[in-house]
Formats: C-alpha cells, structure tokens, sequence
C-alpha cells in the first residue's frame, strides 16, 4: 500500500479533486488547513496559491475508482444502497419520518464499524490513527442526532419500523466490519453512495415539502445541537472547499432538515477523500 503521512491535527480527510499535467491531484480545506495531496502518491504538495479550490470532487473520474475493479466495485455498491433504499421506500412509502427513522438508523452503522475496527487494530499494535478516531466519532456523533430529530417526530413509533431498521442496521455493521478490515476503501465507497442518497433524499423532501416544513416549530432536540454554543464535535467532521465554518440557523423544521441534508453531504464528501487517500500505517 502506498503511504501518504497523515498529521494527526488534521480533523477530516480530503475535499476536491482536479486534473493538473494528466496526473490527478487533490485541493481544499481539511479542518483549517488549505493543502494538496497527491491521489496515490507519497507526497504532500502545497497548492497555487492562486488556485480557487473546487467545490466537488469527481472521484469517479480519478484514482482507483478509474481502474477496472473499482469501477466494479462502485457499480455493484450504488446497486446494493439503491436496492435497500427502493425496499425501505416501499415499505414505508406513505411515511416520510419512518423512512428517515430507518435512513438514520442505518446511516450511524458504519462509523461504529469503522471504530470497532480501528480500535482492534491499534489494541493489536497494528495501525494507530487518532484522527481517524475523532473524524468517525464526530460522525457517528452527528447521525445520532439526526436519529434524535426522528425520534422526536415520531419516526419510530411502530414496532415494525423499528424491528426492520435495526435488524437491518445489525447486518450492515458486520458487512462494514469486514469490508474494513479486508479493504477501507470498499468500506468508505460503500457509504459513500448511502451519504449521496440520504442527500437526495432529503433535498427532495425539503422541495416536497417546503411550505408545511416552514409552518412547524423547531425539535428542542435539534436546537441543543446545532445551536450549541460549543459545536467542536460538529466542525470536526466538515470536509468544505472554502474552510469556512458552519452554524446552521434554525428558525423552523425547514431549516432543521436543510441542516442534515447539509451534514449528509459533508459525509459524502469526507467518505469520497477517503476513498482517495492511502492511510498510512504507525
């Protein structure tokens, strides 16, 4: 595996991806620091710096997402996190909280996974990686509140949609846990789709279902959150371009659910940098 060393201030993993002299490089904000990386190199690079940072990164078109066997595996992945998405949809079809209830109850799967994992191997001396550590907790940390948003609305009163969601979110941790021993980045591609999903999810229920939204008061549960006064937990986990930090504002259940959309796509674009970034072993 190739190394790329790792700071252990850094907070979050990679933003944007761009194409410089046919070799495929990354640039952006990681946590407060504006750096660039060689996809699959050794070396960190420093960036123009006239050169804006991207918004989105296009992992499909870079890195091992462009050979032939992880192309394969993102196709096979987006096909099994549609599949379940088109199951729960169907299932809880006329009941957009249930929905989100189960979405988010198996949404915290994998970062518990992912530190299961990297908790056994730097027990067994293997690898250590503290931020990792703080950059899954963070996450994991963040999708209970979204849990917390749908419990409050109701999302889990029926025993079934409680009984599916977590039998569901059972068998998903071991899937992850051995996907992330075998192979991290099948693990984070993998998640990455589940991410991309609950986003659009949620950006079509705000589309759906804006003018009721903006007529409902905010979740007490959602204010102790997003407007802690001490939100460290939540800045650990932002992947931005801009390196700006994030306070959401919440003046109506509207605005609560435009927050976790925004959360969803902080995690899919963490999850994308890390498909990326070879990790390197201490």
């Amino acid at each position: 595996m190739s190394r790329v060393p790792i700071d252990p201030e850094i907070r979050a993993l990679v933003v944007t991806s761009s194409k410089k002299r046919g070799s495929a490089t990354t640039v952006g904000y990681v946590g407060r620091h504006r750096v660039g990386l060689a996809v699959g190199g050794r070396e960190r690079i420093d960036p123009a710096e006239n050169e804006p940072p991207l918004e989105h990164a296009d992992m499909s078109a870079t890195g091992w997402l462009s050979t032939e066997a992880g192309g394969a595996v993102d196709q096979f992945n987006a096909a099994a996190v549609k599949g379940v998405k088109g199951l729960i949809d169907l299932l809880m079809a006329d009941r957009a909280f249930a929905r989100f209830y189960a979405l988010e109850t198996i949404a915290r799967v994998p970062y518990f996974a992912y530190l299961s994992v990297l908790h056994l191997r730097e027990t067994l001396g293997v690898w250590r990686h503290p931020e990792l550590l703080e950059l899954h907790f963070s996450e994991a940390w963040n999708e209970l509140q979204h849990l917390r948003v749908m419990e409050d609305l109701g999302g889990d009163k029926l025993f079934s949609d409680r009984f599916f969601a977590q039998h569901v979110a059972f068998a998903y941790y071991w899937i992850v846990v051995v996907l992330y021993m075998l192979n991290p980045r099948i693990a984070y591609n993998l998640n990455r789709h589940v991410e991309e999903h609950a986003r659009v999810t949620y950006q079509t229920f705000l589309d759906d279902e804006s003018e009721w939204l903006k007529s409902q008061p905010v979740p007490s549960c959602a204010k102790e959150y997003w407007e802690a006064r001490n939100l460290y937990m939540f800045q650990s986990f932002q992947t931005s371009a801009e390196g700006k930090q994030r306070r959401p504002e919440l003046r109506s259940l509207y605005d609560v659910f435009c927050a976790i959309r925004d959360d969803e796509e902080q995690h899919a674009l963490t999850m994308g940098a890390l498909e990326e970034v070879h990790v390197s072993e201490r």
